[in-house]
This record gives C-alpha cells, structure tokens and sequence, in this order.
C-alpha cells in the first residue's frame, strides 16, 4: 500500500474543487499584500479587522468574495494595500462572478467621502480653538 502524498495539482484540484469559482485575480493581489506585509497571521487579522477567520482565508484562497465592500477595505488597509485599485479588482470580479456590486457604495463613494470631508474641514475651522 502506498502512502505517498499526492502530486502538488492533484491537492490543490482536491482543496479547490472545480465548482468552486476562483477569483483569481483579487484573491492572487490579497495574498500578494499578505505576502508583503510580512504574512500577519489569521489571528492577527481578525482582530485588526474585525472580520471572521473563515472569511478571511476564503479570501485569500479566492474561494469567497464579499458582496459589499466596505466588508473587505479595513483588510486592505490593514495590509497596507492600494484601496482604490483594490476595489477595482473587487468590482470586476463582482462583475464577473454575476453579482454586480451596488454603484451607491462603488461608483459614487468617492465622491461621497470627498464631500462628507470638505464639510467636515469647514466645520472645523469654524469651530473655537479649544483651550487646554
């Protein structure tokens, strides 16, 4: 009887069956930043985050890709990754997985939070220098 491991395709084929959608190209630039940022653990992502350990590692095995994606930005962060050309990535492959994602929190975010931080600035500075 021969208990050999099997060859390196056949375990990935076994772990990333083929029904299982890969979302290759987010999922191959998260585990680049993982890679970069010195490869933090599940643990020490999840509490940076906030996101689940499962999650988490679909993500990184492109097995899974948030609907939403504020869900998926402080990991990015975190990472010290590139927000606007991750989520880029993000929506193409939302795109492509037939989920298209909601332009309120995609398209038009930028501009959102462009405007929500010129008010908050004016608001600022009409505000009374606080005395100590």
């Amino acid at each position: 009887m021969d208990n050999a491991a099997p060859p390196r395709e056949e375990r990935r084929s076994a772990r990333f069956p083929p029904e299982t959608p890969m979302i290759e190209d987010f999922a191959g630039y998260l585990r680049q930043l993982h890679q970069d940022a010195g490869c933090p653990t599940l643990r020490d992502m999840v509490v940076a985050t906030g996101i689940d350990r499962s999650s988490l590692s679909e993500y990184l095995r492109g097995r899974a890709l948030p609907a939403r994606w504020n869900r998926l930005e402080p990991l990015i962060t975190y990472l010290h990754g590139d927000v606007k050309h991750a989520r880029q990535l993000w929506l193409r492959e939302t795109t492509r997985a037939g989920k298209p994602a909601n332009p309120v929190t995609t398209e038009k975010l930028d501009t959102i939070i462009e405007l929500l931080t010129g008010i908050l600035n004016e608001l600022r500075d009409r505000l009374p220098p606080q005395q100590d």
